[in-house]
Protein backbone atom coordinates (compact mmCIF):
# COMPACT_ATOMS: atom_id res chain seq x y z
CA UNK A 1 0.00 0.00 0.00
CA UNK A 2 2.93 2.35 0.60
CA UNK A 3 3.65 2.29 -3.13
CA UNK A 4 0.10 3.44 -3.88
CA UNK A 5 0.36 6.26 -1.35
CA UNK A 6 3.38 7.67 -3.19
CA UNK A 7 2.25 6.98 -6.73
CA UNK A 8 2.10 10.04 -8.95
CA UNK A 9 -1.37 11.06 -9.99
CA UNK A 10 -1.13 10.13 -13.62
CA UNK A 11 -3.96 11.56 -15.68
CA UNK A 12 -5.74 14.86 -16.18
CA UNK A 13 -8.98 13.22 -15.12
CA UNK A 14 -7.49 11.83 -11.91
CA UNK A 15 -5.98 15.20 -10.98
CA UNK A 16 -9.24 17.00 -11.74
CA UNK A 17 -11.25 14.52 -9.67
CA UNK A 18 -8.87 14.77 -6.71
CA UNK A 19 -8.86 18.58 -6.76
CA UNK A 20 -12.65 18.67 -7.00
CA UNK A 21 -13.27 16.17 -4.22
CA UNK A 22 -10.69 17.71 -1.90
CA UNK A 23 -12.57 20.98 -2.20
CA UNK A 24 -15.88 19.30 -1.46
CA UNK A 25 -17.33 20.15 -4.86
CA UNK A 26 -19.60 18.12 -7.10
CA UNK A 27 -19.07 17.82 -10.83
CA UNK A 28 -22.06 20.16 -11.21
CA UNK A 29 -20.38 22.72 -8.93
CA UNK A 30 -17.23 22.66 -11.06
CA UNK A 31 -19.25 22.87 -14.27
CA UNK A 32 -21.10 25.93 -12.99
CA UNK A 33 -17.90 27.65 -11.79
CA UNK A 34 -16.08 26.90 -15.08
CA UNK A 35 -19.08 27.73 -17.31
CA UNK A 36 -19.15 24.30 -18.96
CA UNK A 37 -21.63 21.44 -18.92
CA UNK A 38 -21.81 18.81 -16.20
CA UNK A 39 -21.41 16.13 -18.88
CA UNK A 40 -18.16 17.71 -20.09
CA UNK A 41 -16.63 17.73 -16.59
CA UNK A 42 -17.67 14.09 -16.24
CA UNK A 43 -15.96 13.21 -19.55
CA UNK A 44 -12.79 15.03 -18.43
CA UNK A 45 -12.70 13.10 -15.16
CA UNK A 46 -13.07 9.81 -17.01
CA UNK A 47 -10.29 10.83 -19.44
CA UNK A 48 -12.63 10.47 -22.41
CA UNK A 49 -11.72 13.94 -23.68
CA UNK A 50 -9.27 16.63 -22.63
CA UNK A 51 -10.23 20.22 -21.88
CA UNK A 52 -9.46 22.86 -24.50
CA UNK A 53 -7.07 25.55 -23.32
CA UNK A 54 -9.83 28.05 -22.50
CA UNK A 55 -11.72 25.35 -20.58
CA UNK A 56 -8.58 24.27 -18.72
CA UNK A 57 -7.93 27.87 -17.67
CA UNK A 58 -11.52 28.23 -16.41
CA UNK A 59 -11.51 24.95 -14.48
CA UNK A 60 -8.11 25.73 -12.96
CA UNK A 61 -9.36 29.09 -11.80
CA UNK A 62 -12.51 27.48 -10.39
CA UNK A 63 -10.46 24.92 -8.44
CA UNK A 64 -7.53 27.22 -7.60
CA UNK A 65 -4.99 24.90 -9.22
CA UNK A 66 -2.29 25.55 -11.80
CA UNK A 67 -2.67 24.58 -15.44
CA UNK A 68 0.73 22.89 -15.24
CA UNK A 69 -0.45 20.65 -12.42
CA UNK A 70 -3.75 19.80 -14.13
CA UNK A 71 -2.29 19.03 -17.55
CA UNK A 72 1.20 17.71 -16.77
CA UNK A 73 1.17 16.94 -13.05
CA UNK A 74 4.00 19.47 -12.69
CA UNK A 75 4.38 21.87 -9.81
CA UNK A 76 2.26 22.32 -6.76
CA UNK A 77 -1.34 23.25 -6.38
CA UNK A 78 -2.21 25.75 -3.63
CA UNK A 79 -3.95 22.91 -1.81
CA UNK A 80 -1.02 20.44 -2.08
CA UNK A 81 -0.29 20.34 1.61
CA UNK A 82 -3.96 20.09 2.54
CA UNK A 83 -4.62 17.21 0.15
CA UNK A 84 -1.45 15.29 1.02
CA UNK A 85 0.60 15.98 -2.11
CA UNK A 86 4.18 17.08 -2.30
CA UNK A 87 5.14 19.66 -4.97
CA UNK A 88 5.72 16.88 -7.49
CA UNK A 89 2.14 15.68 -7.18
CA UNK A 90 2.93 12.60 -5.10
CA UNK A 91 0.79 11.43 -2.19
CA UNK A 92 2.59 12.08 1.09
CA UNK A 93 0.18 10.45 3.52
CA UNK A 94 -2.54 7.85 3.50
CA UNK A 95 -6.13 8.96 3.58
Amino acid sequence: MADQEHAQIGTVGERLRIARRDRGLSTRDVATKANVSFALVSRWERDLVYPRLDEALDVCEALDISVGWLIEGVGATPMSEAVGLDPGGFRTESR
